[in-house]
């Protein structure tokens, strides 16, 4: 019981900072190439997101079967992260050129 409280009160306070807004960038019939690259971007938020809404339960919970499936989730939820990311920077070259300065990357 002690854990749902735990998991309702980290949830209402995700909820009122939650950065994506879904309702804010509803879709086009068809994307044009700008169009894709915000959805791509604004994917990527809801990815990380997400992954902060799971990282939250994880540490709100004490049940080892829970923790399981939440780290599978997390691990699930950053690989959609990467692969929105790696789809972004071929389709944007500054944005790459600008992640790969920031790593150390550069050629």
């Amino acid at each position: 019981m002690k854990t749902k409280k735990i998991i309702n009160k980290v949830l209402g306070k995700l909820n009122k900072q939650s950065l994506s807004n879904p309702k804010q960038y509803e879709a086009p019939e068809r994307f044009d190439e700008t169009d894709v690259l915000k959805a791509i971007r604004q994917d990527i938020i809801a990815e990380y997101d997400a992954i902060n809404l799971y990282e939250a339960h994880l540490q709100a919970t004490n049940d080892s079967e829970l923790k399981e499936i939440l780290e599978h989730i997390i691990e699930e939820e950053k690989e959609h992260a990467a692969e929105l990311q790696a789809y972004l920077n071929k389709k944007d070259s500054v944005q790459k050129i600008l992640l790969e300065k920031e790593m150390g990357i550069e050629e």
